[in-house]
């Protein structure tokens, strides 16, 4: 899946419920603010600003930590 077949979904976190919204390969918060992450190829999600490997985007839209496997966000449609 190419980085903008993401475009106009929206990034839940699992725990807090906080919403992202995903425009093109840019992921910014649901108030229209700076973009928190931006989506790579291979569905690997990098801190927008050091572009440090956080987050995997995995099957059924689950967005998984790289670290600890954990599942951290849920993307919507």
């Amino acid at each position: 899946m190419s980085d903008e077949s993401y475009d106009g979904y929206r990034m839940v976190d699992v725990n807090s419920g906080q919403v992202f919204r995903v425009r093109g390969a840019r992921v910014v918060n649901s108030n229209g603010g700076s973009p928190a992450y931006r989506i790579r190829a291979g569905g690997r999600v990098v801190d927008a600003n050091s572009g440090e490997l956080l987050f995997r985007i995995r099957g059924g839209g689950r967005v998984v930590d790289v670290n600890s496997g954990e599942l951290r966000y849920r993307l919507r449609g």
